[in-house]
């Protein structure tokens, strides 16, 4: 992960310790971006508008 990233609510080391198992985002509208979107293994796009869903 970058070190310009802050971790607001949990260490930074407790988020890596999570993200090290299997992981899935649901990234709504597009609102998570690299790099943070690149630590997850499956990510899951929903634009909210029109409503569709993408799985990559």
């Amino acid at each position: 992960m970058s070190s310009t990233m802050r971790c607001i609510g949990m260490s930074k080391q407790a988020l890596l310790d999570r993200l090290a198992g299997p992981n899935t985002l649901l990234n709504l509208s597009y609102s998570i971006h690299p790099p943070f979107l690149l630590q997850f293994g499956r990510r899951i796009f929903c634009d909210l508008d029109p409503s569709e869903i993408f799985i990559g």
